[in-house]
């Protein structure tokens, strides 16, 4: 079974590690969330979310950063190793519900797997069973 966890060592912690990301990496727009990407020397991905406060108040800021966090944890096992990668969400995201977030990050992690040129024979992939297991409970309001 794949390790689901979030813990530090996957995640971009202080701001210096954003900043070599926004200032050396290479951005991916999507119609409500953008991508910023840049190489890493590590052994796995790491990642890292910023909300601005234009999204809303800290409650609707949050319940996004949880959306965002819970796709990128289900999806973290297809990324390839050596990239930093930070989820910025657009104004527009405040209103995506759990759906069509997870379905704009798969989308956006798609597009940064071909951006990288990582083979597809190599990467794990996310069972098909798990993402509709998480699409079904996501919409049923639990």
């Amino acid at each position: 079974m794949l390790n689901q966890g979030f813990p530090k060592c996957v995640r971009l912690l202080g701001s210096r590690q954003y900043q070599v990301v926004y200032e050396k990496g290479k951005r991916i727009q999507g119609a409500n969330l953008q991508l910023f990407f840049a190489l890493n020397d590590l052994k796995s991905p790491r990642f890292g979310i910023s909300v601005g406060r234009r999204l809303g108040n800290a409650v609707r800021r949050n319940l996004l950063k949880r959306r965002i966090r819970e796709a990128l944890r289900l999806l973290k096992a297809s990324i390839p190793y050596g990239v930093d990668v930070v989820v910025h969400p657009k104004t527009s995201a405040g209103r995506l519900g759990s759906r069509a977030t997870f379905l704009e990050i798969n989308r956006l992690l798609e597009q940064l797997t071909r951006a990288l040129g990582t083979p597809q024979e190599g990467r794990v992939t996310l069972p098909l069973l798990v993402q509709a297991v998480y699409l079904a409970v996501s919409t049923s309001g639990l």
